[in-house]
């Protein structure tokens, strides 16, 4: 049971929302593209409960929808997150990605390339819901000479200003992979600071892997499933981001070196290809499949490496908050909303002492 993924998503608010305030310019093109798409899906999507009492319903997809709802239900009841109507609806995409997601950062560097807008501040990422549209803006950057990484979104989220649906790519995931989908995207709705894109996804990470725990112990007496079933995969997974952990700080002191271009080129095309190299060692050594499969496949380069460690870098220091709290969420909503509340700089520099005390 795949338990740890590399959680991407769109939040598409800030495309939606630039549109409503009424930009101009070049960039009109890119918002309009979003808001068309999310009308469509707004309009696509079906109401759950319609689909669950209409005989005609597959009746796979009607115990995928009920076991979504239980999700959900759990994430409202006994994980404190916000229940403002959203997963209510179901679109069928076609097994297809919904929206797609450019990542960039320069040759030699692992700092994400930004892009900012109204209401959501800076965001290390730029959606799409055309793979075309996304494709063609990142060869615009690899023709600057940017790393670039384009990857399918299995959820997004518009931060609770919109009814988000269910979508097929969501409930075909498994249970623990849903759960932890829902689990994330509530955890947005609830806390998210405009401009602050490592905050706010280590955030919902923390958030869906306790909510990921607590489910599985709910579950327990029903699947007969103990605590400890998770262990082995989640275990993997740590075993990748601490792979990835390493590589991304033997890649950033390369970058400091004084040295030709080229000889930085080859450098970090050696590294990355031992990275390769490790990756499929572990996944030949162990049992099921390892997380960030797709992004070994497709994104190993500074801009694959520079949105992984967006979802890992504060990890450790919101597990911190949530330790001293003794696992009680509501205490730990509150000490993460009073970071929200501090200055850019300060919160950063407090979510530095916490790395430090872990």
């Amino acid at each position: 049971m795949l338990i740890d993924r590399f959680p991407v998503r769109l939040c598409l608010l800030l495309a939606l929302l630039s549109v409503v305030t009424g930009l101009s310019g070049c960039s009109t093109g890119y918002y309009w593209q979003a808001a068309a798409g999310q009308f469509r899906v707004s309009q696509a999507a079906v109401p759950v409960e319609r689909l669950l009492q209409a005989p005609e319903t597959d009746p796979v997809l009607q115990q995928r929808l009920r076991l979504a709802g239980e999700i959900a239900a759990f994430a409202h009841t006994e994980l404190g997150l916000p229940d403002n109507g959203s997963y209510r609806r179901y679109l069928d995409t076609g097994s297809q990605p919904l929206v797609w997601n450019v990542y960039a950062a320069p040759e030699f560097s692992l700092e994400p390339v930004t892009w900012c807008f109204p209401v959501a501040g800076c965001v290390a990422y730029r959606g799409y819901f055309s793979v075309t549209g996304a494709e063609r803006y990142a060869r615009r950057l690899a023709g600057h000479g940017y790393d670039v990484w384009v990857t399918g979104i299995a959820a997004y989220s518009t931060l609770g200003y919109f009814r988000d649906p269910l979508l097929d790519t969501m409930l075909s995931a498994g249970e623990s992979a849903l759960a932890a989908l829902l689990f994330h995207e509530l955890a947005h709705q609830l806390l998210y600071v405009p401009g602050d894109t490592a905050f706010n996804e280590a955030f919902a990470v923390v958030v869906e892997r306790e909510g990921l725990r607590r489910w599985h112990l709910s579950r327990q007496s029903e699947s007969g499933n103990s605590a400890t079933a998770v262990s082995s995969p989640a275990h993997r997974a740590a075993t990748v981001r601490e792979l990835l952990s390493s590589y991304r700080e033997q890649l950033r002191l390369l970058y400091l070196q004084e040295q030709l271009p080229e000889q930085t080129r080859a450098g970090k095309e050696r590294l990355l290809q031992q990275l390769a190299d490790d990756y499929a060692q572990l996944a030949a050594d162990g049992d099921g499949p390892l997380p960030l499969a797709e992004l070994m496949a497709t994104g190993l380069n500074n801009a694959g490496l520079a949105a992984v460690a967006i979802y890992d870098d504060y990890q450790p220091a919101f597990r911190q908050v949530l330790a001293q709290c003794g696992t009680e969420l509501s205490c730990f909503y509150a000490e993460a909303a009073a970071l929200a509340a501090l200055d850019q700089t300060e919160r950063s520099q407090q979510m530095q002492i916490l790395l430090v005390e872990k």
